[in-house]
């Protein structure tokens, strides 16, 4: 598969139930849902089509939800859609 113009290819990042230092996160329904939310809007990048500047294979990234394009396993945004790059 070849991107064209400036889509990314990402892997959306899943939510855990613990901290890395093995602290369990809350469960509260409310949270769990707005956890669950927050955390759709980010992901790592897995390839990059020939106008992307500014993200890299690797980076993992924060965008606008209603900018992922989803078809079967593969999730597409535009560049124009990424808010930040986490360092």
């Amino acid at each position: 598969m070849k991107l064209l113009r400036d889509f990314i290819q990402i892997e959306p990042i899943e939510i855990k139930d613990t901290t890395e230092s093995g602290i369990i996160l809350a469960k509260h329904e409310e949270q769990s849902h707005w956890v669950r939310e927050v955390s759709s809007y980010s992901g790592k990048v897995l390839e990059i089509g020939k106008d992307v500047k500014e993200v890299k294979v690797g980076d993992t990234i924060y965008f606008l939800r209603w900018g992922i394009k989803h078809v079967g396993d593969i999730y597409l945004i535009h560049e124009s859609d990424v808010l930040m790059i986490y360092e």
